[in-house]
């Protein structure tokens, strides 16, 4: 069975993970885990990551595909925005816009005009911002890096590892994983 990718904590605290054989089933556990038995949702296309812009606004990316709009009570497919988008997914918090990673890099994505602008050449499998705002990454396919953007989408390296690294996070402050 796949491991899930896509790992999404609600207003309400529960949280939402992609699963099943396409990685495209959604399970919901509430904030003491459980089993995933049942999903709530089957999508045709795998979620590789989901994400509640500042207006509360829910977003995925489906590994190559399309930027889905999902309703944010049902799940719902609400748009399709794109194509050949991959597997990251963040939305700055300065903006609102979200950041997503595409074959050609990262792109930039508006979600009130549903227009992209494209942001970086450089491959990411993860994107995640800081809590002062910067733009951090994981590279792809070379999977040792974790970056930083400069405002022209320039990478510098922060970190080299001699093993792959695919995802970053920080905690949110107010918590035990605060920055």
């Amino acid at each position: 069975v796949p491991q899930p990718l896509a790992i999404l904590v609600g207003p309400d605290g529960s949280v939402v993970v992609s699963g099943g054989s396409n990685r495209g089933a959604l399970y919901r556990f509430d904030e003491t885990g459980g089993r995933a038995l049942n999903p709530f949702i089957v999508f045709d296309e795998p979620i590789y990551d989901l994400a509640y812009d500042r207006d509360g606004q829910l977003w995925a990316v489906t590994g190559g595909g399309e930027l889905l709009q999902l309703d944010p009570a049902g799940f719902a497919i609400l748009g399709r925005y794109g194509e050949s988008l991959t597997q990251a997914l963040a939305v700055d918090p300065g903006s609102g816009e979200l950041y997503v990673s595409s074959g050609d890099g990262i792109e930039i994505f508006d979600p009130h005009t549903h227009q992209f602008r494209h942001f970086s050449n450089y491959r990411v499998d993860d994107l995640a911002f800081a809590p002062d705002g910067a733009l951090w990454a994981t590279s792809w396919p070379a999977r040792g890096d974790v970056v930083t953007f400069d405002a022209r989408g320039r990478a510098q390296v922060e970190l080299r590892f001699d093993d792959a690294v695919d995802s970053l996070a920080f905690g949110r402050a107010g918590t035990a994983l605060a920055g």
